[in-house]
């Protein structure tokens, strides 16, 4: 299986990730062409190599409107790469100005990756695009299934995000820059240029926002932006060591829609790696995002991680313990048990240890918390491996008795009485559950 992992160590914005996948090899001349199928006339393409702080990269750069046809650059050759001097400042914080009375709501998230405007005229008289007519438009296009289907999630999450922000509904956003094509561009290239590269699934680095402020049309939001931070919600983010706005709504879209998962890069034998170039020069960091793309590694479907919660407890009395423990299992915990310890003072204590699914940690911890009398929780995450669990039934002369079996390479190397159910077998009959169990455990042998 083919796999993607990006690292966005500088951050993330729609043109870096399609820059990164045609650094990576994905082909500059199928990604045109695809995109020539969406019809939108008055964009042009622009592929550059340049270098970011010594870093290759490549630029992506969709350019809109009227400048699309009258873009001079002077090309200054260097080594490996050539750069264009754009006649134009390059300030990140960019406004955009909108003048519309329609009652829709208009989403504010433009990509603010841009740092320079190519002119006012190019955002200005970009058509306002609505989720629907964005959609329809993707999906009329002879596009494939898949980069259809990815393209219309990734705008549908940027909806939801917008009018969660808005407190209006997804249908009555009207995008402004992130409607516009040059955005369009990025998120259909985005899901092309992994196409052409193969991907079956994609990974993401713990993700980099930036600090401060960003300029936009409705003023200055701090970083991260309104649907940014609605996007990333839940995961682990850090703000990176650059100023300035990191991580652009449409890279955020693009990567938490199509993300497997997001943390340390997944086993797997490298092939090849690329670098996206952004508009940005950060101080200290190059504006690149890695991609690094190969084979994922053959996962023991045996195995997997659990995350591991402990708290030493020295002043709860036993009820108060078992309550905790009931509370942790029927919340989703793996498991709980305590360990005798010895605590400061010399005073006899116990540690309280839970098995968690990753996912379920923080719920965990507040209820650990919340419920117990301890003052913190530590945790780690933990490897382990476990056999392959299902059920049999058995006949008795109590009734019908399950008991679970483990498997290893196909094989059963252990087997045991389901105990709930010989208790209530032992309870309806008037017998010991020991009784139940050794005639379980003879119905299962002689079977």
């Amino acid at each position: 299986m083919k796999i993607a992992y990006f690292d966005c160590f500088s951050g993330a914005a729609g043109d870096m990730i399609v820059g990164a996948c045609l650094d990576a090899g994905a082909s500059a001349d199928y990604l045109r062409g695809e995109l020539a199928k969406l019809g939108l006339a008055e964009v042009e393409i622009r592929i550059d190599k340049v270098v970011k702080q010594g870093i290759s990269a490549t630029q992506f750069e969709p350019i809109c409107g009227a400048t699309a046809h009258s873009h001079h650059h002077n090309h200054k050759t260097e080594p490996e790469h050539h750069q264009h001097n754009h006649g134009h400042d390059h300030n990140q914080d960019h406004s955009h100005h909108h003048d519309h009375n329609h009652g829709d709501e208009h989403a504010h998230s433009h990509d603010h990756k841009r740092e320079h405007s190519h002119g006012a005229e190019s955002h200005h008289h970009q058509p306002h695009r609505n989720l629907k007519t964005i959609c329809d438009m993707i999906e009329a296009a002879d596009l494939s299934e898949r980069v259809k289907e990815q393209s219309q999630a990734i705008f549908r999450r940027l909806a939801q995000a917008e009018a969660k922000v808005h407190a209006t509904t997804e249908d009555a956003i009207h995008f402004h820059e992130v409607g516009a094509a040059d955005a369009i561009m990025d998120i259909v290239g985005a899901c092309v240029a992994l196409e052409s590269l193969g991907i079956d699934k994609v990974y993401v680095s713990g993700l980099v926002v930036g600090s401060g402020t960003v300029q936009c049309a409705h003023g200055v939001l701090p970083v991260p932006a309104p649907a940014t931070a609605e996007l990333i919600r839940g995961l682990e983010v850090s703000s990176g060591p650059a100023e300035g706005e990191l991580l652009t709504p449409t890279g955020a879209a693009i990567l938490t829609t199509l993300s497997e998962g997001f943390g340390a890069m997944p086993s797997m034998r490298i092939e090849k790696s690329g670098y996206g170039a952004g508009q940005r020069e950060n101080q200290g960091v190059p504006n690149v995002l890695r991609l690094t793309v190969g084979e994922q590694a053959e996962v023991d479907a045996s195995a997997d991680e659990v995350c591991v919660l402990e708290a030493n407890i020295d002043d709860a009395t036993g009820e108060l313990l078992g309550h905790v423990n009931e509370t942790l299992l029927s919340n989703g915990a793996l498991d709980v048990f305590t360990t005798a310890v010895m605590m400061k003072k010399n005073r006899p204590g116990v540690q309280l240890t839970v098995l968690a699914r990753p996912a379920d940690r923080e719920a965990l911890t507040e209820t650990l918390l919340a419920e117990s009398t301890t003052f913190g929780v530590r945790w780690h995450m933990c490897k382990r491996r476990v056999l392959q669990r299902q059920y049999q039934e058995v006949a008795t002369r109590f009734g019908t008795i399950r008991i679970k079996c483990g498997s290893m390479n196909g094989s059963i190397v252990t087997a045991a009485p389901e105990f709930e159910d010989c208790r209530r077998a032992a309870a309806e009959h008037g017998v010991t559950v020991k009784l139940v169990l050794d005639e379980a455990r003879k119905a299962y042998n002689q079977g």
